[in-house]
């Protein structure tokens, strides 16, 4: 799903400034995570009272219903968390305009934060997610990430203009 971006306020330095990481869901308390997570199928207790054959049909979709667990928690946590540092080396806007949101927003800009945000390293950070087979560990990914905007569309950042860049087959 695409979405025009909604640009966050940031409480670590090194997300502020950077629309990649601004434009991420907020980092929310992991104790909300099951309740987001949680994948039940609409139901009525008339529907009790259905066709048997409608019932029956109806009852395949117990197969989507997912149960939060504490390592779907872990995992939201550990994805929301190698996104949000993954970007922070790939910043698209100059060191010059996060110096001055930085500087704009009460930060003391230090010749340490400005050599670690302007670092050539950008990591890519991950995790395993291991388990037996079919114990769920694909759809658990699968879900949190549903919870991610899958392609978020920039235009405009703190006043500053992206690029409009088309691509074309040769």
């Amino acid at each position: 799903m695409k979405e025009n971006a909604y640009y966050h306020d940031q409480q670590i330095v090194e997300f502020i400034g950077n629309p990649l990481i601004e434009a991420l869901p907020p980092i929310e308390d992991p104790a909300k995570y099951p309740k987001r997570l949680m994948v039940l199928p609409d139901y009525s207790k008339d529907d009790r009272k259905k066709d048997p054959a409608w019932r029956l049909a109806r009852l395949q979709r117990l197969s989507h219903i997912h149960i939060p667990t504490k390592e779907d928690s872990m995992l939201m946590l550990g994805i929301s968390r190698c996104l949000r540092w993954s970007y922070v080396g790939r910043n698209p806007i100059p060191f010059k305009e996060v110096k001055t949101i930085l500087e704009n927003g009460g930060t003391e800009v230090t010749d340490a934060l400005e050599r670690y945000l302007t670092s050539s390293k950008a990591p890519i950070y991950g995790f395993p997610v291991l388990g037996v087979s079919g114990v769920g560990k694909t759809t658990s990914v699968e879900n949190v990430l549903s919870l991610f905007p899958q392609v978020i569309s920039h235009t405009t950042f703190r006043g500053i203009q992206f690029e409009k860049r088309t691509t074309g087959m040769a």
